[in-house]
């Protein structure tokens, strides 16, 4: 599951959770960009392609 969030300074970022029984999740990893990139990252989307993936969000 992908959610996006914002920090108390104001930086967007994406929280990556994992569930094997979708019933219990757990934090898996944090996604941030390098450089300021809006204060809230909205709506975030997994594409997957063959043999690599990409991802999209609102702002």
């Amino acid at each position: 599951m992908l959610l996006g969030a914002r920090d108390r300074c104001d930086n967007g970022f994406i929280m990556v959770y994992n569930s094997e029984d979708k019933l219990h999740w757990k934090l898996h990893s944090v996604i941030r960009s390098a450089q300021h990139f809006g204060y809230m990252w909205e709506c975030p989307d997994r594409m997957d392609f063959e043999d690599t993936y990409g991802k999209g969000m609102s702002f």
